[in-house]
Order: C-alpha cells, then structure tokens, then sequence
C-alpha cells in the first residue's frame, strides 16, 4: 500500500464527516456554534502526550499531538514469571467532527460533545525497553468519542475505535495489524479559543 495514500486519507475523509446537522429545542440555542481551537497536556493511560485542536469548520477541527506511549508485560507462574515494558515515541494527525454538543455547556463556553473522527499516527521503535520490543508502525483509526471539560481547565476525553496498522520496520516491512484502540486521557487545558 502506497504511504502517501495512508498519510492523506485523514484529511480526504474530513469533508465527508461533516454534513450532519445538530438542532436543539430552543432556537436561541441554535444560533451558537461550536468552533473552538484548544492546546493541552495529557496523560494517555502509562504516557502522556502534548495535543493541540485547530478548528476548520463550525464543529470540525485537526488533531495534532506527540508524545510518550508505553506497554507493559507481567506473568507470573510456576516455572516462569516475566515483566516487561516499552517506552515509543509518536506522533498523530486526525481530523474530528464534534455532535451532541450540549447547550449549557456551550453558553459557559466548556467542551461537552461526543465526536467521530479518524486518525492516523505514527510510532517509532522503543527509546527504552526490557523484555518486551514494539516494532514502529503507521496505524489509521477510526474512532468515537466523547470529550468533557472539568473545573477550569481539567479535560476528560474516552475514543473507542479499531486500529489498522502496517508494519516499516525492516523485519516486520508490510506486515498488517488489526486491533481495538481504547484511549482514555486526562488533560490540562493550556488554551482555549471560542469564536
């Protein structure tokens, strides 16, 4: 499969998320619109990560976000017991289209929506690890997701989805990976921007 096809394919499906329509009960409601841009610093599960969301249209925006991953490995038995662990960089761009947005969330200007998206991120060999070696890889993941704000600028974010990965390594070169993805993050918000 052609690289260069994997890397656009996020920004092609873009359009096409956003064609729904989100209509409340109250007409004064319908007027607001949720286009916001953030940046924040978020704990991913054992990593963290830096993301930043730069909005495109009314409820659509870019994801771009770096950062840590890590894995880990126990077994415990009889005859053998082993731990393991594995620290990779990464790096991800994805595109989202945000809906149920709630209305009283959207008058005090807090980030209450579910989302659909798609991202595509890439992940390089283990910078440290033991026992246990993850192999660099692209991988597209469609996901849905709900994302909530908390105090002033505490943020909770849940995607679920099904990743497809393909293997760039020299012993793993083509090589195809299907596997669920389950993000759960917790993050600051560094910025915040309505228009």
């Amino acid at each position: 499969m052609n690289i260069r096809i994997i890397l656009l394919l996020p920004l092609f499906l873009l359009p096409l998320v956003g064609k729904g329509e989100v209509k409340f009960r109250n007409s004064n409601i319908d007027t607001l619109s949720h286009t916001f841009s953030q940046k924040k610093v978020n704990i991913d599960g054992f990593g963290f990560s830096y993301q930043q969301e730069i909005n495109v249209s009314q409820k659509n925006n870019i994801v771009l976000s770096g950062g840590l991953s890590s894995a880990f490995i126990f077994t415990s038995g009889r005859i053998n017991s082993k731990f393991g662990y594995t620290i990779n960089p990464f790096l991800t761009i994805g595109s989202r289209h945000y809906y149920r947005i709630k209305p009283a969330a959207l008058k005090k200007k807090q980030t209450i929506g579910n989302f659909v998206g798609v991202s595509l991120s890439y992940e390089t060999a283990p910078i440290v690890h033991k026992g246990l070696y993850h192999q660099s890889g692209i991988y597209c993941t469609p996901q849905w997701g709900i994302q909530r704000s908390f105090a002033k600028n505490g943020s909770f974010e849940l995607g679920l989805g099904l990743s497809l990965g393909y293997g760039v390594e020299k012993e793993n070169l083509g090589s195809f990976s299907l596997s669920p993805a389950i993000q759960l993050r917790f993050g600051w918000l560094i910025r915040k921007k309505y228009e």
